[in-house]
């Protein structure tokens, strides 16, 4: 299983780790597409939260 997040109400859902094509969200109702595509494009995105640890590690080892 893998958790996604809504694109409309960023709720997470899980999907099957084989899962394609177009999915109602539970929480909002909308539909939204899913492939594996959106896979690599959402591991490719840098999380803010990974942003701000990286910047100021350094800073804080020092």
């Amino acid at each position: 299983m893998v958790v996604v997040a809504c694109p409309h109400c960023d709720e997470g859902i899980e999907l099957p780790d084989t899962a394609e094509g177009l999915f109602e969200c539970p929480h909002c109702d909308e539909e939204f597409e899913w492939d594996n595509q959106t896979i690599q494009a959402q591991d490719a995105m840098v999380q803010p939260r990974d942003f701000w640890i990286g910047l100021l590690v350094p800073f804080l080892a020092t």
